[in-house]
């Protein structure tokens, strides 16, 4: 996440496209173990589609993943996902909990809010 809130990482790469996720839709995003706290939100700017050979080529900074990394994830995919972040919000100082965004437990992966 300090890559992000850094502003160095501006594109979420995914190999499946959360579900209902989409243009203008806000991301809440929580660390490992954190006990349910939310670190960071952003709004999703762009959806992109591409093979994971163009994605790396135009997108590799931005996802601030290792060449390596990246085929390794990616691999066996024909297409991959990226979300560009824009509107990035930090909760370093006051984290939010993701009961007082309606769930009940911190969702292991993506979950539209609303």
């Amino acid at each position: 996440m300090d890559l992000i809130q850094e502003g160095r990482k501006t594109v979420e790469l995914r190999t499946r496209l959360p579900k209902g996720i989409g243009i203008g839709d806000i991301v809440y995003a929580c660390l490992p173990r954190s006990n349910g706290e939310v670190r960071l939100s952003f709004v999703v700017g762009e959806v992109l589609v591409h093979t994971p050979d163009y994605m790396w080529r135009e997108c590799g900074e931005q996802m601030q993943i290792s060449e390596d990394r990246f085929k390794r994830y990616c691999q066996g995919r024909d297409v991959v996902f990226g979300l560009r972040m824009e509107e990035v919000i930090c909760y370093t100082k006051n984290p939010v909990c993701v009961r007082d965004l309606g769930l009940k437990v911190a969702p292991m992966w993506f979950c539209k809010v609303k």
